[in-house]
């Protein structure tokens, strides 16, 4: 890495044009046919020439030299950092050795105290040309670039401190967001270093994950042996629960959801996802009580009602969803959802009918079907529903009663069979 850093020691340390990795770019259209020109960005200013450079003198003494640093190491002491500029600028120009080295140091800070973000810059690049190791100019330039949108720009300098620094944890974390911004995979070991130099702090952890799932990598492994090593860790015990879930280990997530409840067993977030691990497992009564705990709490949470009916109706306990339903609509009634899970629960009785009855279709099926549809155009009136419902009328309109049923009916329209008359409102 420091080679690739230096280049050279006598010139150029980074003749930074970085082309962002690379100097064209897809643009990410529709059907992936066009290609968009990406501007290179340029890292150094487009000159590193300064009016100080009138200075330099060929025959200069040392006494001199001693003697502007003497005073511009006063001024800065002093803070006076103008007063200072002169004469710290005076030395550089004219000594490459150590006083030089120390003058360009004490510009740049005095730069960056003045807030003159231009001149920082400019000085950090002047002495990295000549003294390419200077941790103070690659800490500064590092900041100044990530403050004007370079990330590419500041990546080389935070790479340059990690290397000098390893187990500097600002400067490794610091670098791992910019891999991570820039879509660099290097990110996921610079996050695993922070695990491994700190365990203790969730935010690695989190981070950690985070560019598991950018990369597409699977973070259970990690996240479990984390939470092995760490168990009294609620951060990393949540992640493993949302890990469980998404890779289908409905118990696993219980499990864990169930571990961060014991210390607050009223947590609507935590009861609402260990509902949902629950309904995975099929274990509707479980996830029905876990919402009523949250009803206890918040008596009229909509969501929770609705959660309930449609937990009831995957039970085919289809008079019990309804009644759930109408507590929802009692607490408001201008919400779509009641409607949509009203429409569901009728849905999915005509296929429990069916199904228990052993037969084909009747114009019975058809009737609720109606009903459905009935439920869906009150849910289409709440925005948030509006696409939803309309999409199902569309797919329910097929199967309302035909012509046919209605005629041998004649005119009838009375549910009669008893697998809804049991339940439905006549």
């Amino acid at each position: 890495m420091k080679t690739r850093i230096k280049m050279h020691k006598q010139m150029k340390w980074i003749m930074l044009i970085v082309f962002a990795f690379s100097t064209y770019g897809f643009a990410q259209f529709e059907d992936d046919e066009f290609l968009e020109l990406k501007e290179p960005v340029v890292c150094i200013p487009d000159t590193l020439q300064t009016t100080y450079d009138q200075y330099k003198q060929t025959d200069l003494s040392e006494t001199d030299l001693k003697m502007w640093y003497s005073y511009g190491s006063e001024y800065y002491k002093q803070k006076e950092y103008k007063a200072a500029l002169p004469y710290l600028w005076k030395v550089f120009v004219n000594d490459t050795s150590k006083m030089g080295q120390y003058a360009i140091r004490k510009i740049a800070d005095a730069y960056f105290q003045l807030q003159y973000s231009d001149s920082t810059l400019l000085a950090c690049y002047r002495g990295l040309e000549r003294y390419p190791d200077l941790t103070t100019l690659h800490y500064y330039a590092g900041i100044l670039q990530i403050n004007l949108g370079k990330n590419e720009c500041a990546i080389p300098h935070y790479e340059f401190l990690v290397e000098r620094y390893p187990n500097e944890e600002s400067y490794l974390d610091k670098l791992g967001n910019l891999y991570s911004q820039m879509r660099d995979e290097r990110a996921i070991e610079i996050f695993k270093r922070l695990v491994e130099i700190n365990p203790e702090n969730p935010m690695y952890q989190t981070q950690y994950v985070s560019v598991l799932e950018q990369f597409d990598y699977d973070p259970l492994d990690q996240l479990r042996s984390a939470f092995e090593k760490n168990p009294e860790n609620k951060t990393i015990t949540l992640q493993l629960a949302k890990a469980e879930m998404d890779a289908g280990n409905y118990q696993n997530a219980a499990d864990k959801y169930t571990i961060l409840l014991k210390s607050d067993p009223q947590h609507k977030k935590l009861l609402s996802l260990r509902a949902k691990a629950y309904e995975g497992l099929t274990n509707y009564t479980s996830a029905i009580n876990d919402y009523k705990t949250i009803l206890k709490t918040v008596p009229g949470d909509l969501e929770a009602m609705c959660a309930i009916a449609t937990d009831y109706k995957f039970m085919n306990k289809f008079a019990e969803g309804q009644y759930w339903v109408k507590k929802a609509l009692a607490t408001n009634i201008k919400s779509g959802l009641p409607h949509i899970v009203m429409a569901e629960i009728y849905e999915a009785s005509v296929l429990y009918s069916q199904q228990v009855e052993n037969r084909g279709r009747k114009i019975d099926d058809g009737l609720v079907y109606e009903r459905a549809i009935a439920e869906y155009e009150k849910a289409s009136k709440d925005p948030a529903y509006t696409a939803y419902a309309n999409q199902r009328i569309k797919l329910l309109e097929p199967l309302k009663p035909t012509q046919e049923e209605l005629f041998f009916a004649q005119g009838n329209t009375t549910i009669t069979r008893e697998s809804y008359t049991s339940w439905i409102d006549q």
